[in-house]
């Protein structure tokens, strides 16, 4: 019986929170909109809550009414019916995004096509009866840190350990 009086006052202190965090919430909306409305001047585009979209011709903040331009047609909203206009996307044709395609394309391949750099090659050598390993194309430092130019080619000599 006690754990059923715990389960149901964790789901009203749950319910609490929830009902906390969704106020917040509205009233950041809320005052961000209210924001934006005092914002407005004569030009910006808006729509209006049923739908019609245009321009601000008139603000009239005393009695909270605009006067809004739609495609040459005057109509008086009142400023709580504003709202912000929505997103329309670029348009892009198909010929458009296949040109665009192509373009990134020949790009890779012309990243693909060029050429590798020398890749260092180890080879096997013998040399007046010693052999040693031969490597080509590597970077060393001499001893005050600066390095030597990376495209003479440096013969390392190693002596057989057998």
């Amino acid at each position: 019986m006690r754990e059923n009086y715990l389960l149901f006052i964790a789901i009203i202190v749950l319910f609490i929170i929830f009902a906390i965090f969704s106020m917040r919430r509205s009233k950041k909306t809320r005052n961000t909109q209210e924001e934006w409305l005092k914002s407005l001047k004569p030009g910006d585009p808006v729509a209006t809550v049923s739908g019609l979209l245009g321009t601000i011709k008139e603000i009239d903040i005393r009695h909270d009414q605009v006067v809004i331009d739609s495609e040459g047609s005057l109509s008086r909203w009142r400023i709580q019916a504003i709202v912000k206009p929505p997103v329309i996307p670029a348009y892009v044709s198909d010929e458009e995004a296949a040109a665009e395609a192509k373009k990134k394309k020949g790009s890779a391949l012309a990243k693909k096509e060029a050429p590798a750099p020398e890749e260092k090659g180890v080879e096997h050598v013998e040399a007046s009866g010693e052999e040693g390993v031969k490597v080509e194309n590597i970077d060393l430092m001499d001893e005050s840190g600066s390095s030597e130019t990376p495209s003479q080619d440096k013969v390392a000599k190693i002596e057989n350990q057998d």
